[in-house]
């Protein structure tokens, strides 16, 4: 929901998750500098977010969890109330060379548990992405990576009694945070209709010593010296699908386009080479005098927009 023109809500559900228990409900508010009237080489935004978890227990790796806190195949699970902030940042390649129609992404963030006690799982949150946005259609390939918060380049090392009786101590090295690598694309219809698709593919490789009960014996008999020495009692390994499948439909309850894609898709069609193009002026000249109040906002709408485009036509002059 768009509730200022700078400012943005969503709330989202996950009814059902893979081991058949509810899962979570989180929302979130996004603030951006600039709104979505005109096109802009750099955009800056911020977005505060909270997931409430009602898992109560799941298949963990390694059998590190206490009822619905720890470590899954999906990453750390935290039951209960957890929080997000991001740093946004975009830029639009278009505002510069109408023939780059490329946008860059680089959101930075913390997501961190609201429990005193599972504070040291703080982790923080990197995507950075690239998109190719064409007329109705986009493909973008991206990097993400959920990592413990750390001091050090050395692994995060735990020390926790997850119930088993006694604590047991591990490491989880930089590399074997979950870190994916995604390609997809979206087709965007007349209606605000979008389907997306994307594949993410996981990065994450196992550094030292893994979650099997060979490896743990061979921690306590001096089979790994520098863990052993550094207090380490049980072996970590991302334990993470190794690849997905993901795929969308939306259809928003109100749709609206916007000035900044209306000004999008005037520039890739005046660079298209085929015959049919976008004819601002004659919509502007054949528009009927007595048009309802919507009809004079769309002309309005397209006057900004030719007078965009002479700017434009301007600048790649100079």
């Amino acid at each position: 929901w768009g509730i200022v023109d700078h400012v943005s809500m969503g709330i989202s559900t996950r009814p059902i998750s893979y081991w058949k228990k509810f899962g979570y409900v989180e929302g979130y508010l996004k603030g951006s500098f600039f709104n979505n009237s005109d096109l802009h080489l750099h955009q800056f935004g911020i977005e505060a977010g909270w997931r409430q978890s009602f898992t109560h227990d799941f298949a963990s790796l390694g059998g590190y969890r206490m009822n619905g806190t720890g470590f899954s195949p999906e990453g750390f699970i935290h039951e209960g109330g957890n929080m997000t902030l991001m740093a946004l940042y975009e830029s639009d390649l278009i505002t510069i060379n109408s023939h780059i129609p490329i946008r860059l992404d680089a959101n930075l963030g913390l997501r961190f548990p609201m429990e005193k006690q599972y504070l040291p799982f703080t982790q923080y949150l990197v995507r950075l992405g690239a998109v190719w946005s064409a007329s109705g259609a986009d493909v973008f390939v991206e990097y993400d990576l959920d990592a413990f918060v750390n001091r050090r380049i050395a692994p995060k090392q735990f020390s926790y009694d997850w119930g088993w009786g006694h604590t047991k101590t591990w490491e989880v090295a930089f590399g074997e945070n979950p870190m994916y690598v995604t390609i997809g694309g979206r087709v965007r219809f007349p209606h605000g209709i979008t389907l997306f698709g994307a594949v993410p593919i996981l990065l994450s490789q196992n550094v030292g010593s893994s979650m099997t009960s060979e490896d743990n014996v061979k921690i306590n008999q001096g089979g790994y010296p520098a863990e052993k020495a550094r207090g380490v009692t049980d072996g970590f390994d991302p334990w993470y699908p190794k690849w997905k499948i993901i795929a969308q439909a939306s259809l928003p309850l109100r749709f609206r386009q916007t000035g900044a894609e209306m000004r999008r898709q005037f520039l890739l069609q005046k660079n298209s080479s085929k015959a049919e193009h976008l004819q601002i002026d004659e919509m502007i000249e054949t528009s009927p005098k007595d048009s309802t109040a919507a009809d004079k906002d769309k002309q309005e709408r397209l006057k900004k927009i030719r007078q965009q485009r002479e700017n434009l036509g301007k600048q790649e002059t100079k």
